[in-house]
C-alpha cells in the first residue's frame, strides 16, 4: 500500500478521451452559451480565437487575461473570502495547519515543493464543482483545440485552493 506521504504527493493520471478533440469550424451556438456562463465572452468570439492560435503557434504559450466572467469572479471570489474568513484567515496570526482540509478538500504536497487544497470530489452543485465540470466538457476541449490548434486525446483538471500564509509553490 501506498505511504500516507506518497498518497500526499500523488499526482492524478491523464484521463484518456472517448474521441480524439480536434476542432473545426467553429462551437455550436449551445456550446458558446454554456461556456459564456464560466468563460469571459471575448474569449468566445472565433477572431479573437483565432489571434490567441496564432499566438500559442509561434510562442508555444499563451497567458489569458481575464479568463473567466466576471460575474463568476464575484460568486467564486466571495465564496471563498467567506469561507476563509470562517476559518479564521484574516485575524491577523497564522491559521491552524488544517484550516479548510476536510469535505470535498484535501492536502496535496510535496512540501518541499507546494502546498495547496484540491477537490477531490463533487462538493454538489458548488460553483468550485460546476467549474470543474465546465472545463472537463466537450465543449471546453473543443475550445482549447481552437486556442492552441493541438488535437487533445487526453486531459486532467483539477480544482486547488491556496490559503492565505498557508499555502504555496515554489519554481
Amino acid at each position: 500500500g501506498d505511504s500516507p506521504c506518497a498518497a500526499f504527493d500523488k499526482v492524478d493520471p491523464f484521463v484518456k478521451l472517448p474521441s480524439e478533440v480536434h476542432a473545426d469550424g467553429w462551437l455550436s451556438e449551445s456550446e458558446v452559451e454554456g461556456l459564456a456562463l464560466y468563460i469571459n465572452p471575448q474569449y468566445l468570439v472565433k477572431s479573437s480565437v483565432e489571434r490567441i492560435a496564432d499566438k500559442f503557434v509561434d510562442d508555444s504559450h499563451i497567458q489569458l487575461y481575464k479568463f473567466l466572467n466576471d460575474a463568476l469572479v464575484d460568486q467564486l471570489s466571495k465564496q471563498i473570502h467567506d469561507k476563509d474568513e470562517e476559518e479564521g484567515m484574516f485575524e491577523g496570526v497564522i491559521p491552524p495547519y488544517e484550516s479548510g482540509v476536510g469535505g470535498a478538500w484535501k492536502m496535496r504536497g510535496p512540501t518541499h515543493k507546494q502546498r495547496y487544497l484540491e477537490m477531490t470530489c463533487d462538493a454538489g452543485g458548488d460553483l468550485f464543482s460546476n467549474l470543474k465540470e465546465c472545463f472537463g466538457s466537450p465543449a471546453f476541449q473543443k475550445l482549447l483545440s481552437y486556442m492552441t490548434k493541438v488535437t487533445l486525446t487526453s486531459s486532467r483538471s483539477c480544482v486547488r485552493r491556496f490559503r492565505p500564509g498557508l499555502d504555496y509553490t515554489l519554481a
